[in-house]
């Protein structure tokens, strides 16, 4: 999904961090139809791959940082302080998913960054009710590609979004809101 926003989004740029298998990568590779694509070493240094002979502004970029190799903490802090338009946690409908509450969410919260994401009702519980970003169905591009275009259009209220997830995970997303659940939990 996020590596087709490519072709769906002209002119956008979009990073992949976390470590990514060579076989996924190549999927991603050619999902993103003739998108510039950068890969990033484990040094930090990016091989650019240009693939397109369109006008710049409208290539889009794809970085995958982290084929075949665990991203360094400190460069996805770095990755998560840029000013992103948006953090995208667009999966699709399966069960490995549609029960889970993927750390990422909350990182991206932290971050101060909007979230897009899959429209679970679980997901959708941890977004919208702090009003921290929006949710999609994962299965309508044009939803997605409208949510996305929607931050971008609307800058102060993106910006709005971001500081509610901070707020949510600074009051209630976290170990010292979480750890006495947990306790309980292990005490019965």
């Amino acid at each position: 999904v996020h590596a087709e926003l490519a072709q769906r989004l002209p002119g956008c740029e979009i990073l992949i961090s976390g470590f990514c298998n060579m076989e996924v990568a190549d999927e991603i590779k050619k999902r993103t139809g003739d998108a510039t694509l950068g890969i990033v070493a484990p040094d930090g240094s990016i091989a650019w791959e240009k693939r397109s002979t369109r006008l710049n502004e409208t290539v889009s970029t794809i970085i995958l940082d982290g084929v075949g190799f665990y991203v360094p903490h400190e460069r996805m802090l770095e990755a998560l302080s840029d000013e992103w338009t948006a953090a995208i946690a667009i999966f699709p409908y399966t069960e490995h998913y549609y029960e889970k509450e993927l750390t990422k969410f909350f990182e991206y919260m932290a971050a101060s960054l909007p979230v897009v994401l899959s429209n679970f009702p679980n997901w959708r519980g941890l977004i919208e009710e702090p009003n921290a970003g929006l949710c999609v169905d994962p299965a309508d591009w044009d939803g997605i590609v409208s949510a996305i275009e929607w931050l971008h259009a609307h800058p102060e209220e993106a910006i709005e979004m971001g500081r509610n997830g901070h707020r949510a995970v600074q009051e209630r997303f976290n170990w010292q809101s979480e750890a006495n659940k947990l306790l309980k939990l292990y005490s019965t």
